[in-house]
């Protein structure tokens, strides 16, 4: 592990060669069903805890060690990078996947150090911070087999594949070709809840 970062206690642990003991938190910045945000984290540990991250207050359940998340990795370029987190499919891990919409959300990865003689916490340092693109959840079948779940992270390089929206919208459709309406209703498409196939 690089001293880069890190606090000045892990610093000083690090440079001396003591043994160490890393956990792994991941912090995911969600939406419910009806848009509203919310924020969840799960981390390496046996019991929930709470840590101060990047100076806030912050509530992680524990995965009982089933929780794998990709380590961070350096390239150049603005190549799209993608990893997966996998989750055990605790209550808590299922209740948010199966109830929050994770899509384009946010995780955060970080790694806390600790002192294997007392488990003293030494310092945490963030390793990413990159987009969720989807939550895989895999149900066994009936007579058998084993369930999964986990999260499609890439890179915030994706950021740049998006349109803008202002491209989008019916005013900047009619500026570009007046008395084209093809976008007159864009701006009603997350708010419409007319079912399809109603008219």
């Amino acid at each position: 592990m690089t001293l880069a970062f890190w606090p000045a206690a892990a610093q000083a642990h690090l440079a001396a060669r003591k043994a160490i003991a890393p956990r792994r938190l991941l912090w995911l910045k969600i939406k419910t069903l009806a848009g509203a945000p919310f924020s969840v984290g799960f981390w390496t540990g046996d019991q929930d805890d709470t840590f101060v991250v990047e100076g806030e207050s912050r509530t992680y359940y524990g995965a009982q060690g089933g929780l794998a998340l990709p380590e961070a990795r350096s390239k150049v370029g603005t190549g799209i990078r993608s990893s997966e987190a996998k989750l055990m499919v605790t209550p808590e891990a299922e209740a948010v996947l199966r109830g929050y919409n994770t899509r384009f959300g946010t995780a955060e990865v970080h790694t806390a150090l600790y002192d294997p003689e007392g488990e003293v916490l030494l310092g945490i340092r963030r390793d990413l911070r990159v987009s969720i693109d989807g939550s895989p959840i895999s149900t066994p079948a009936i007579d058998g087999g084993d369930a999964s779940m986990g999260l499609r992270l890439v890179s915030s390089a994706r950021r740049g594949t998006l349109t803008r929206n202002g491209k989008k919208s019916d005013q900047s459709q009619q500026e570009r070709h007046p008395g084209d309406r093809f976008r007159r209703f864009g701006d009603l498409g997350d708010t419409a809840s007319d079912a399809w196939g109603k008219r």
